[in-house]
């Protein structure tokens, strides 16, 4: 199942499950960053992360992303090397219309 945000909700992805062998593979990093794209349109997201629980959130405002899917995926640097998350896929999420609206 696909996990929905409303547009304009600030969209929270948090990655934790990591084994020690996954962890290790891309921990420490020398850069870290995640984007979302929709069609060609790309999303820069926020990465927060907390090394000690093996955490990496992603989060971003969606006010004026599409009524659509998005493909979410983090580029980490380390030792030369980009490694991405997931290595094989990409995260979805789909952005769908709120049914209240803000009042003038």
């Amino acid at each position: 199942m696909t996990p929905s945000f409303k547009r304009g909700a600030t969209a929270r992805i948090l990655l934790d499950q990591f084994t020690d062998e996954e962890w290790s593979a891309i921990h420490p990093w020398s850069e870290i960053k995640a984007d979302a794209q929709q069609g060609s349109v790309i999303h820069p997201m926020t990465v927060t992360t907390d090394p000690e629980a093996r955490r990496i959130l992603l989060s971003a405002n969606t006010v004026g992303w599409l009524l659509r899917l998005a493909r979410i995926d983090v580029r980490i640097e380390r030792g030369g090397v980009t490694i991405y998350l997931p290595g094989a896929s990409t995260l979805q999420i789909e952005i769908v219309a709120p049914v209240t609206t803000e009042s003038t």
